[in-house]
């Protein structure tokens, strides 16, 4: 929401386990962040990334993409 910070930020590439993804100043700490990593290791063809966000009051958002 717009009133707690970034907590956690993780992904996950078609159902598999949960990756941590930091920050690109080192830690979690305001209301909008910066990131920048990469998914690597995955056989061509379509692969379903779901992107979830937990902020510091335990609020969750999700998000999902293809990629090809």
């Amino acid at each position: 929401d717009d009133s707690s910070a970034v907590n956690m930020v993780e992904y996950a590439v078609d159902s598999g386990k949960w990756n941590v993804v930091y920050p690109t100043d080192g830690i979690c700490d305001s209301k909008l962040e910066e990131l920048d990593f990469t998914v690597a290791g995955y056989a061509e063809g379509v692969h379903v990334l779901v992107a979830k966000v937990t902020d510091l009051l335990g609020n969750v958002a999700t998000a999902r993409v293809e990629l090809r």
